[in-house]
Protein backbone atom coordinates (compact mmCIF):
# COMPACT_ATOMS: atom_id res chain seq x y z
CA UNK A 1 0.00 0.00 0.00
CA UNK A 2 1.80 3.59 -0.60
CA UNK A 3 1.03 5.81 1.32
CA UNK A 4 -0.31 9.56 0.16
CA UNK A 5 2.70 11.36 0.58
CA UNK A 6 4.85 8.82 -1.52
CA UNK A 7 2.41 9.61 -4.13
CA UNK A 8 2.14 13.66 -3.89
CA UNK A 9 5.90 13.27 -3.96
CA UNK A 10 5.73 11.28 -6.95
CA UNK A 11 3.33 13.45 -8.75
CA UNK A 12 5.67 16.31 -7.64
CA UNK A 13 8.83 14.76 -9.12
CA UNK A 14 6.73 13.97 -12.43
CA UNK A 15 5.95 17.95 -12.39
CA UNK A 16 9.34 18.93 -12.21
CA UNK A 17 10.68 16.62 -14.54
CA UNK A 18 8.63 17.93 -17.53
CA UNK A 19 9.70 21.53 -15.87
CA UNK A 20 12.88 20.52 -17.48
CA UNK A 21 11.73 20.76 -20.77
CA UNK A 22 14.60 23.03 -21.33
CA UNK A 23 12.91 26.33 -22.63
CA UNK A 24 15.97 28.30 -20.93
CA UNK A 25 18.47 25.75 -23.13
CA UNK A 26 16.38 26.68 -26.57
CA UNK A 27 16.35 30.26 -25.88
CA UNK A 28 20.14 30.08 -25.19
CA UNK A 29 21.00 28.05 -28.15
CA UNK A 30 18.76 29.99 -30.81
CA UNK A 31 20.32 32.99 -32.77
CA UNK A 32 23.01 33.77 -34.98
CA UNK A 33 25.54 31.11 -35.15
CA UNK A 34 29.21 32.90 -34.56
CA UNK A 35 31.17 29.88 -35.44
CA UNK A 36 30.13 30.27 -38.92
CA UNK A 37 31.50 33.43 -39.30
CA UNK A 38 35.36 32.28 -39.94
CA UNK A 39 37.05 35.60 -41.23
CA UNK A 40 36.66 39.07 -41.47
CA UNK A 41 35.07 39.33 -44.77
CA UNK A 42 32.39 36.62 -43.50
CA UNK A 43 32.36 39.05 -40.22
CA UNK A 44 31.93 42.48 -42.32
CA UNK A 45 29.12 40.61 -44.80
CA UNK A 46 27.29 39.59 -41.92
CA UNK A 47 27.69 42.80 -39.64
CA UNK A 48 28.67 45.43 -41.58
CA UNK A 49 30.68 48.46 -40.38
CA UNK A 50 31.88 47.88 -37.48
CA UNK A 51 31.25 51.09 -34.64
CA UNK A 52 34.94 50.45 -33.08
CA UNK A 53 37.91 48.99 -34.57
CA UNK A 54 42.04 48.89 -33.00
CA UNK A 55 44.81 47.05 -32.13
CA UNK A 56 45.54 45.54 -28.50
CA UNK A 57 47.86 43.47 -27.36
CA UNK A 58 48.99 42.90 -30.84
CA UNK A 59 45.48 41.68 -31.92
CA UNK A 60 43.24 43.35 -34.16
CA UNK A 61 39.73 43.98 -33.41
CA UNK A 62 36.63 45.00 -34.35
CA UNK A 63 33.64 46.08 -32.10
CA UNK A 64 29.39 46.19 -33.28
CA UNK A 65 27.00 47.00 -31.34
CA UNK A 66 23.76 44.89 -32.33
CA UNK A 67 20.56 44.35 -31.04
CA UNK A 68 20.41 40.40 -32.72
CA UNK A 69 20.63 37.49 -30.62
CA UNK A 70 23.51 35.71 -30.82
CA UNK A 71 23.44 32.00 -30.14
CA UNK A 72 25.03 30.73 -27.17
CA UNK A 73 25.91 26.93 -27.02
CA UNK A 74 28.09 26.81 -24.04
CA UNK A 75 25.45 28.28 -22.45
CA UNK A 76 22.57 25.87 -23.47
CA UNK A 77 24.65 23.07 -22.81
CA UNK A 78 25.32 24.36 -19.24
CA UNK A 79 21.41 25.18 -18.49
CA UNK A 80 20.02 21.72 -20.06
CA UNK A 81 22.69 19.49 -17.62
CA UNK A 82 21.94 22.04 -14.66
CA UNK A 83 18.14 21.60 -15.34
CA UNK A 84 18.41 17.68 -15.25
CA UNK A 85 20.42 17.93 -12.20
CA UNK A 86 18.30 20.22 -10.61
CA UNK A 87 15.02 17.97 -11.66
CA UNK A 88 13.75 20.88 -13.48
CA UNK A 89 13.89 23.27 -10.95
CA UNK A 90 16.56 24.92 -12.09
CA UNK A 91 14.18 26.33 -15.10
CA UNK A 92 12.39 28.23 -12.66
CA UNK A 93 15.28 30.88 -12.33
CA UNK A 94 16.65 30.45 -15.84
CA UNK A 95 13.60 30.45 -18.09
CA UNK A 96 12.54 34.19 -16.90
CA UNK A 97 16.17 35.15 -16.68
CA UNK A 98 16.50 34.18 -19.92
CA UNK A 99 13.54 35.75 -21.62
CA UNK A 100 14.84 39.03 -19.65
CA UNK A 101 18.11 38.68 -20.97
CA UNK A 102 16.65 38.44 -24.28
CA UNK A 103 14.88 41.53 -24.02
CA UNK A 104 17.16 43.30 -22.87
CA UNK A 105 19.33 43.30 -25.74
CA UNK A 106 16.71 43.32 -28.41
CA UNK A 107 16.13 46.73 -26.22
CA UNK A 108 19.14 48.11 -25.62
CA UNK A 109 21.72 46.08 -27.92
CA UNK A 110 25.49 44.65 -26.75
CA UNK A 111 28.83 44.38 -27.87
CA UNK A 112 30.29 42.16 -30.07
CA UNK A 113 33.72 41.83 -30.58
CA UNK A 114 36.08 39.77 -32.57
CA UNK A 115 39.52 39.73 -32.10
CA UNK A 116 41.26 38.74 -35.19
CA UNK A 117 44.89 36.75 -36.31
CA UNK A 118 47.21 38.47 -38.95
CA UNK A 119 45.47 36.27 -41.60
CA UNK A 120 42.41 37.87 -41.02
CA UNK A 121 40.76 34.78 -39.37
CA UNK A 122 38.63 35.08 -36.16
CA UNK A 123 40.25 34.32 -32.79
CA UNK A 124 37.99 35.00 -30.28
CA UNK A 125 34.59 36.83 -29.80
CA UNK A 126 33.44 38.54 -26.68
CA UNK A 127 30.15 39.41 -26.27
CA UNK A 128 30.16 42.47 -23.48
CA UNK A 129 33.77 42.50 -23.07
CA UNK A 130 33.27 38.07 -22.03
CA UNK A 131 34.86 35.16 -24.20
CA UNK A 132 32.01 33.75 -25.70
CA UNK A 133 32.83 29.93 -23.99
CA UNK A 134 33.40 31.44 -20.93
CA UNK A 135 29.94 33.16 -20.27
CA UNK A 136 28.36 29.68 -18.41
CA UNK A 137 30.44 27.15 -16.68
CA UNK A 138 29.23 24.34 -14.30
CA UNK A 139 29.34 24.93 -10.91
Amino acid sequence: MHSPHLRIFGSLLASCNLLSAGCSSLIAYCGEDMSKLANKTQVHESFGTPSNLGNEGGREFEEYHTRRKISEPTVANVNSILAVQSLGLFEFWMFPSAICQSTWTTLFGQTLRFEYAESGDVQQVFINNTPIDSRARLP
